[in-house]
C-alpha cells in the first residue's frame, strides 16, 4: 500500500477519483469496504482494505492506477523543476530516467 497524504483513505459515500480510467468520468463511489474480511464504514492510511467500487468493472482495473480522495484536489502537471543529484558526471546524449514517488 502506498503512503497516503491524509489519514482517511476510503469511506462509504466519499467521492474519489480513479486514474487513469478509459471512460470520460473518473469519479467513483464505494459500494462496500472490508478490512480483514470484516465489513467496515471506512479505511485509514496504513490499513489493508478491499474496496468494491460502483460502476467500475474488474477489467478496467490495472496496475499503476491511483485512487485519490476528491478533497485532495488533484491536478496534472506537464512540467516541473528538480535538482538531480548524480554520483557520476552527466555526458551528452545521456538518457536519464527519474522515478518520482511524490512531488
Amino acid at each position: 500500500m502506498a503512503p497516503a497524504t491524509s489519514s482517511l483513505l476510503a469511506s462509504r459515500g466519499l467521492t474519489s477519483f480513479l486514474s487513469p480510467l478509459q471512460t470520460l468520468s473518473n469519479v467513483v463511489l464505494f459500494n462496500s469496504i472490508h478490512c480483514k474480511r470484516v465489513p467496515t464504514e471506512d479505511a485509514v492510511s496504513g490499513q489493508s482494505a478491499s474496496l468494491a467500487l460502483k460502476k467500475v468493472k474488474r477489467q478496467q482495473i490495472r496496475r499503476g492506477m491511483v485512487l485519490v480522495a476528491a478533497s485532495e484536489k488533484p491536478f496534472a502537471s506537464w512540467t516541473f523543476e528538480a535538482e538531480v543529484l548524480h554520483a557520476e558526471p552527466l555526458i551528452a546524449q545521456f538518457d536519464l530516467t527519474d522515478v518520482c514517488s511524490r512531488l
